[in-house]
């Protein structure tokens, strides 16, 4: 996402039979709350339109992504201790949508 001048965020996502893996999104601190993130969403489900549902992990401490992930409709399913790859030890929470279209 930019405007010609500057790069605002990015977001970067994987399907795998009917569901769509999340793996990055990131706006610049700056650019938030003038809906890049929700833009950039609506791009992922347009992508992956044969897809039934989303999933992605987000760091339990990271409230403002999960506020805004949560105002997107998804609902947590899960924890998990390695974030992103096996052996990462880091912690996360699973989250995940069902896409409707």
């Amino acid at each position: 996402a930019d405007d010609g001048e500057i790069f605002h965020g990015m977001a970067f996502a994987n399907q795998a039979e009917k569901t769509v893996r999340l793996h990055q999104l990131y706006i610049l601190p700056t650019s938030k709350g003038r809906g890049i993130g929700t833009e950039l969403m609506q791009e992922i489900f347009f992508c992956f339109d044969s897809a039934e549902t989303i999933s992605l992990e987000v760091h339990p401490e990271n409230t403002g992504a999960i506020g805004f992930y949560k105002a997107g409709g998804f609902a947590q399913i899960g924890t998990t201790e390695n974030c992103g790859r096996d052996n990462s030890t880091i912690p996360a929470l699973i989250l995940t949508r069902k896409l409707d279209f």
